[in-house]
Protein backbone atom coordinates (compact mmCIF):
# COMPACT_ATOMS: atom_id res chain seq x y z
CA UNK A 1 0.00 0.00 0.00
CA UNK A 2 1.07 3.39 -0.46
CA UNK A 3 1.06 4.65 2.87
CA UNK A 4 3.03 2.24 4.21
CA UNK A 5 5.68 2.93 1.23
CA UNK A 6 5.27 6.83 1.80
CA UNK A 7 6.13 6.28 5.88
CA UNK A 8 9.37 4.76 4.83
CA UNK A 9 10.20 6.69 2.19
CA UNK A 10 9.58 9.88 4.59
CA UNK A 11 11.40 8.18 7.43
CA UNK A 12 14.29 7.71 4.99
CA UNK A 13 14.09 11.29 4.03
CA UNK A 14 14.52 12.40 7.56
CA UNK A 15 10.48 13.96 7.59
CA UNK A 16 8.64 13.40 10.81
CA UNK A 17 5.39 10.81 10.05
CA UNK A 18 3.38 8.38 11.88
CA UNK A 19 5.81 5.58 11.25
CA UNK A 20 3.81 2.42 9.59
CA UNK A 21 3.72 -0.94 12.29
CA UNK A 22 1.66 -3.03 9.76
CA UNK A 23 -1.10 -3.05 6.94
CA UNK A 24 -3.21 -5.67 6.37
CA UNK A 25 -4.87 -6.45 2.44
CA UNK A 26 -8.72 -6.86 2.51
CA UNK A 27 -11.03 -8.68 -0.15
CA UNK A 28 -9.61 -10.28 -3.55
CA UNK A 29 -5.91 -10.16 -3.56
CA UNK A 30 -4.64 -7.65 -5.73
CA UNK A 31 -8.15 -7.80 -7.49
CA UNK A 32 -9.97 -4.55 -8.27
CA UNK A 33 -11.95 -5.02 -4.95
CA UNK A 34 -8.85 -5.23 -2.72
CA UNK A 35 -8.58 -2.71 0.18
CA UNK A 36 -5.30 -2.21 2.21
CA UNK A 37 -5.39 -0.75 5.85
CA UNK A 38 -2.01 0.58 7.32
CA UNK A 39 -1.32 0.71 11.03
CA UNK A 40 0.55 3.96 11.77
CA UNK A 41 2.31 4.07 15.37
CA UNK A 42 0.36 6.02 18.23
CA UNK A 43 1.81 9.58 18.28
CA UNK A 44 1.26 9.47 22.04
CA UNK A 45 -0.13 12.68 23.14
CA UNK A 46 0.06 14.30 19.84
CA UNK A 47 -2.14 17.48 19.30
CA UNK A 48 -3.85 17.70 15.72
CA UNK A 49 -3.52 20.90 14.62
CA UNK A 50 -7.66 21.04 14.27
CA UNK A 51 -7.86 20.87 17.99
CA UNK A 52 -7.08 24.04 19.53
CA UNK A 53 -8.94 22.99 23.00
CA UNK A 54 -6.21 20.51 23.12
CA UNK A 55 -3.58 21.35 26.12
CA UNK A 56 -0.71 21.19 24.33
CA UNK A 57 -1.80 23.22 21.64
CA UNK A 58 -3.10 25.82 24.09
CA UNK A 59 0.11 25.96 25.04
CA UNK A 60 1.75 26.72 21.71
CA UNK A 61 2.32 29.91 20.46
CA UNK A 62 0.64 31.01 17.57
CA UNK A 63 4.49 32.93 16.11
CA UNK A 64 5.76 29.53 16.77
CA UNK A 65 3.16 27.44 15.56
CA UNK A 66 3.51 29.52 12.25
CA UNK A 67 7.19 28.91 11.90
CA UNK A 68 6.74 25.28 12.71
CA UNK A 69 4.31 25.30 9.75
CA UNK A 70 7.34 27.38 7.21
CA UNK A 71 9.63 24.58 8.11
CA UNK A 72 7.69 22.20 7.54
CA UNK A 73 6.54 23.15 4.00
CA UNK A 74 9.92 23.94 3.80
CA UNK A 75 11.03 20.56 4.16
CA UNK A 76 8.62 18.71 2.17
CA UNK A 77 9.31 20.33 -0.76
CA UNK A 78 13.04 20.45 -0.81
CA UNK A 79 13.02 17.00 -0.64
CA UNK A 80 10.35 16.30 -3.17
CA UNK A 81 7.32 15.63 -1.16
CA UNK A 82 3.64 16.49 -2.26
CA UNK A 83 1.39 15.40 0.64
CA UNK A 84 -1.88 15.27 -1.63
CA UNK A 85 -4.05 16.28 1.01
CA UNK A 86 -1.98 18.86 3.45
CA UNK A 87 -4.60 19.91 5.98
CA UNK A 88 -4.47 20.76 9.61
CA UNK A 89 -6.00 17.89 10.28
CA UNK A 90 -3.47 16.07 8.83
CA UNK A 91 -0.41 17.48 11.00
CA UNK A 92 0.22 16.79 14.81
CA UNK A 93 2.64 18.39 17.12
CA UNK A 94 3.47 16.08 19.05
CA UNK A 95 5.71 18.23 22.22
CA UNK A 96 5.48 21.79 23.17
CA UNK A 97 8.05 23.04 25.02
CA UNK A 98 8.24 25.55 28.40
CA UNK A 99 8.94 28.69 25.74
CA UNK A 100 5.21 27.49 23.68
CA UNK A 101 8.05 26.01 21.00
CA UNK A 102 6.15 23.22 18.83
CA UNK A 103 9.33 20.14 19.70
CA UNK A 104 7.98 18.58 15.91
CA UNK A 105 5.52 18.33 13.87
CA UNK A 106 4.42 14.93 12.27
CA UNK A 107 2.32 13.80 9.31
CA UNK A 108 -0.34 11.69 9.11
CA UNK A 109 -2.24 10.14 6.13
CA UNK A 110 0.08 9.09 4.18
CA UNK A 111 -1.99 7.65 1.19
CA UNK A 112 -1.84 10.54 -1.17
CA UNK A 113 1.87 10.68 -0.64
CA UNK A 114 3.88 11.90 -4.07
CA UNK A 115 7.95 11.80 -4.54
CA UNK A 116 8.94 14.46 -7.11
CA UNK A 117 12.31 15.45 -8.15
CA UNK A 118 11.02 18.97 -7.74
CA UNK A 119 7.59 20.86 -7.20
CA UNK A 120 6.04 22.67 -9.75
CA UNK A 121 5.01 26.23 -8.55
CA UNK A 122 1.33 24.96 -9.15
CA UNK A 123 1.77 22.00 -6.51
CA UNK A 124 3.54 24.18 -4.20
CA UNK A 125 0.86 27.06 -4.15
CA UNK A 126 -1.83 24.08 -4.09
CA UNK A 127 -0.29 22.75 -0.58
CA UNK A 128 0.59 26.18 1.04
CA UNK A 129 -3.51 26.97 0.10
CA UNK A 130 -4.83 23.26 1.54
CA UNK A 131 -3.03 24.33 4.58
CA UNK A 132 -4.08 27.92 5.13
CA UNK A 133 -7.52 27.30 4.27
CA UNK A 134 -7.56 24.27 6.97
CA UNK A 135 -6.51 26.26 9.89
CA UNK A 136 -8.98 28.43 11.23
CA UNK A 137 -8.78 32.10 11.78
CA UNK A 138 -8.47 31.95 15.42
CA UNK A 139 -5.33 29.42 15.48
CA UNK A 140 -3.10 31.81 13.48
CA UNK A 141 -3.79 35.88 12.78
CA UNK A 142 -3.64 36.46 9.06
CA UNK A 143 -0.25 38.59 9.73
CA UNK A 144 1.42 35.40 10.83
CA UNK A 145 0.71 33.44 8.15
CA UNK A 146 1.78 35.95 5.90
CA UNK A 147 5.32 36.43 7.74
CA UNK A 148 5.07 32.19 7.52
CA UNK A 149 4.53 32.86 3.90
CA UNK A 150 7.67 35.22 3.26
CA UNK A 151 9.88 33.22 4.83
CA UNK A 152 9.06 29.77 2.84
CA UNK A 153 9.17 32.23 -0.58
CA UNK A 154 12.04 33.75 0.80
CA UNK A 155 13.84 30.42 1.64
CA UNK A 156 12.18 28.77 -1.65
CA UNK A 157 11.71 31.24 -4.50
CA UNK A 158 8.68 31.06 -6.97
CA UNK A 159 9.40 31.32 -10.74
CA UNK A 160 6.50 34.11 -10.20
CA UNK A 161 6.49 37.24 -8.33
CA UNK A 162 6.09 36.09 -4.43
CA UNK A 163 3.14 38.56 -4.72
CA UNK A 164 1.67 36.74 -7.39
CA UNK A 165 1.92 33.71 -5.75
CA UNK A 166 0.63 34.66 -2.64
CA UNK A 167 -2.72 35.86 -4.54
CA UNK A 168 -2.86 32.90 -6.00
CA UNK A 169 -2.66 31.00 -2.45
CA UNK A 170 -5.18 33.49 -0.50
CA UNK A 171 -7.60 32.80 -3.56
CA UNK A 172 -7.26 28.90 -3.63
CA UNK A 173 -7.68 29.10 -0.04
CA UNK A 174 -11.24 30.92 -0.23
CA UNK A 175 -12.68 28.74 -2.64
CA UNK A 176 -11.79 25.58 -0.68
CA UNK A 177 -14.08 27.64 2.02
CA UNK A 178 -12.85 25.39 4.73
CA UNK A 179 -11.98 26.89 8.06
CA UNK A 180 -9.97 30.22 7.29
CA UNK A 181 -12.25 32.95 6.62
CA UNK A 182 -9.58 35.43 5.75
CA UNK A 183 -11.67 38.30 7.10
CA UNK A 184 -9.00 40.46 8.03
CA UNK A 185 -6.57 39.68 5.34
CA UNK A 186 -5.71 42.51 3.18
CA UNK A 187 -4.59 40.22 0.13
CA UNK A 188 -8.20 38.30 0.37
CA UNK A 189 -9.57 41.89 0.07
CA UNK A 190 -7.46 42.87 -2.57
CA UNK A 191 -9.67 43.88 -6.07
CA UNK A 192 -6.17 42.49 -7.57
CA UNK A 193 -6.90 39.35 -5.69
CA UNK A 194 -8.57 38.18 -9.51
CA UNK A 195 -5.97 39.77 -11.44
CA UNK A 196 -2.74 37.32 -13.02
Amino acid sequence: PLAWIAGHVLAARGIAAARPLAWIELGARGGAGARSIVLLEDLGGAACLEDAAHPALAALAPERLADALASLLLVLHRRGVDHGDLQASHVFATGVGADGAATRLALIDLEGLRFRRRLSDARRVRALAELNASLADERLADALRRTAFECYARALPFSTSRERALREVVRLSRARRHRWRGDGCADAASPSLASP
